[in-house]
């Protein structure tokens, strides 16, 4: 399975859940614990962020501040968050994972791909990373 980007996380997150996926490739994937991706992706997002349009607004869809009054903070320590991320069962991984990303991407920050990388390594699961300098979260796509 390929993922690219948050295509990256769901990636990751199919692979712990089903075992017909038997390999992944991640490329700039938004692959850390969700304490991870709010403090190292979100709140240093550079560049526009998504404004919702008036009528996605008006639908009264959940937002992630929403989620944080009613679950609290995305801390580790935090079980909901816990929960519902893909890297408290890495354990469970399907396959093999291959990661490509940048250590220029300025979009979603190497260092989420690193992070997963190490872990997978610590818990003896085949994975191998390829971090080509000048590479960005556009350009790994292409």
């Amino acid at each position: 399975m390929w993922g690219h980007s948050l295509g990256g996380h769901l990636t990751l997150r199919a692979m712990v859940i089903s075992k017909d996926i038997r390999a992944g490739v991640i490329w700039g994937g938004v692959v850390g614990t969700y304490q991870e991706i709010f403090n190292e992706w979100w709140s240093k997002r550079v560049g526009p962020t998504f404004t919702p349009s008036q009528r996605e607004r008006q639908a009264n869809r959940p937002t992630r501040q929403s989620f944080i009054e009613k679950f609290g903070e995305p801390a580790d320590s935090n079980e909901f968050w816990k929960s519902i991320s893909p890297n408290f069962y890495l354990e469970s991984i399907s396959g093999p994972v291959q990661l490509h990303h940048g250590t220029s991407d300025e979009t979603v920050p190497y260092v989420l791909s690193e992070k997963l990388y190490n872990r997978l390594k610590a818990i003896d699961k085949e994975t191998i990373i390829f971090p080509p300098p000048r590479l960005n979260l556009l350009s790994s796509a292409q």
